[in-house]
């Protein structure tokens, strides 16, 4: 019993180590060089007259130069025209906040509508309710637009 398992275990052991052993290396063949004699009479196929196929440099589009134009055109897409409209977008903010004036209504960035009572420096003060009794205290920055273009804005729905 005990020469049975190590007979088994001896001929799994000799069929793994056929299976994984290297195959073979593969003999390296040569296209057939034709004579001087078969290339006059043409008895040669026109791709072994010169020795083999030739080889050709690919064309700047085949090695790869569609890829480069492509990724130029999406930089400019997305980045160098967003970033024309969005400073276009920070000019007509800077103007709107230089052009603000006591007991104009505007709202701030929390969505508050608010009518601003003075402006000193960076700082706004405003009105938080309509009877104009709570002044409240803001930084310039915190104003989001005018409460008249509150209405032309799209719905973001």
């Amino acid at each position: 019993m005990m020469f049975e398992a190590q007979d088994l275990v001896s001929s799994l052991m000799a069929q793994d180590a056929t299976a994984t052993a290297a195959p073979a290396p593969a003999t390296a063949t040569t296209a057939p060089t034709p004579t001087t004699g078969q290339v006059e009479q043409g008895e040669v196929d026109p791709a072994l007259k010169g020795g083999g196929t030739p080889q050709v440099e690919p064309s700047f589009w085949e090695s790869g130069g569609l890829i480069i134009v492509m990724m130029a055109v999406m930089l400019i897409f997305f980045i160098v025209l967003p970033g024309r409209a969005r400073k276009k977008q920070q000019a007509k903010f800077a103007d709107m906040l230089s052009k603000l004036k006591p007991d104009d209504r505007i709202m701030l960035q929390n969505g508050k509508f608010v009518t601003i009572n003075k402006i000193e420096g960076e700082r706004v003060h405003v009105y938080a309710d309509q009877n104009k009794s709570v002044v409240e205290e803001y930084h310039k920055n915190a104003i989001s637009m005018l409460a008249t273009d509150v209405d032309k804005q799209p719905n973001a729905r």
